[in-house]
């Protein structure tokens, strides 16, 4: 088997839902990439760290194409709030959607505060 990088990964679940990653955009994908799994780091509080490497598995992969592919929709980019046609309205949340945002419950570890007492 072919070990691919993330980023090849992530690509390959682009184009499978037809978004195309072109040569000239390859580092702002790879910022893009990089920052939203940092925020998955500090949703989830893992750092996905087995043996002394970093994996992420399946899930998390998928969830970084959704947020990418989520993020080149039409009415995102214009960060269009809401629109009317005749007696239909529609209203946009701000921020990532829970069908997509809600895999990430699973990866989600505890955070712990160090107590200290009040004197």
């Amino acid at each position: 088997m072919i070990k691919m990088t993330l980023y090849e990964d992530v690509k390959l679940l682009l184009k499978k839902n037809g978004v195309e990653v072109k040569s000239d955009e390859e580092e702002i994908f790879k910022m893009e990439v990089d920052g939203i799994l940092e925020d998955v780091r500090d949703i989830t509080n893992n750092d996905f760290m087995k043996d002394g490497q970093v994996i992420y598995p399946y899930s998390i992969k998928k969830y970084v194409a959704d947020v990418l592919e989520y993020y080149q929709r039409p009415e995102v980019k214009k960060n269009l709030k809401s629109r009317s046609m005749g007696t239909v309205s529609y209203t946009y949340n701000d921020g990532v959607p829970d069908y997509i945002s809600g895999v990430l419950n699973r990866y989600k570890r505890a955070k712990f505060h160090p107590f200290k007492p009040i004197r």
